[in-house]
């Protein structure tokens, strides 16, 4: 009898013991938890500034090409650019054209307004050039300025090693002649002749 109140009061100590243990656990999962918040670095979403295009602008490898702009006398002077150095360089040099002359020095462009590059393809020493309708229906006509047009595409475009004739398109198609004075039906050669150093 005396062992079974033992037992008794044994069990009955282990279950208190167990209860004061779970009601102390209990207690700290009752407690909120702290929440830690790291404030957002603002600068990170803020608007590059001016400066740093420039930096950026600065760290791209530049290349110096040459484009052909018409002087007022008849004759196409060359303006040195610096493009982004890429593996389409012929397409990105076609594009400055495309933009027509910098600066202050009296050069006009010789493509007319709304022309834009379609699609430029080199092979085998021929570049095929594709220009937008606009370099058709815009063109104000007469044999100089027609010259001038054809030409500034062809010696600008054969300043790479890798174009010896031009060939060029209209909306992806051949086209006998621009403004119906230079024959354009097949590919054409550099013309030294019409360059000029005079502005």
């Amino acid at each position: 009898m005396y062992k079974k109140v033992q037992r008794y009061l044994l069990i009955v100590t282990l279950l208190l013991i167990l209860a004061s243990i779970s009601a102390c656990g209990g207690s700290d999962n009752d407690e909120e938890a702290s929440v830690t918040i790291t404030p957002v670095d603002n600068q990170a979403n803020e608007e590059p500034t001016p400066e740093d295009v420039v930096m950026l602008d600065d760290a791209i490898e530049k290349y110096p090409v040459v484009l052909y702009f018409a002087n007022d006398q008849g004759f196409l002077v060359a303006q040195q650019r610096e493009v982004p150095k890429v593996d389409g360089i012929a397409r990105m040099t076609m594009q400055e054209l495309v933009k027509g002359p910098e600066g202050s020095a009296g050069l006009l462009p010789t493509l007319p307004p709304g022309t834009s590059l379609k699609d430029i393809n080199i092979r085998d020493g021929l570049c095929t050039v594709d220009l937008s309708q606009e370099f058709k229906e815009n063109h104000s006509g007469g044999s100089s300025t027609e010259l001038l047009s054809v030409y500034s595409i062809v010696n600008t475009l054969t300043q790479f090693p890798t174009v010896e004739k031009v060939q060029i398109w209209v909306n992806g198609q051949q086209i006998d002649t621009l403004a119906g004075h230079v024959d354009v039906s097949t590919p054409l050669s550099r013309d030294d002749a019409i360059i000029t150093s005079t502005q």
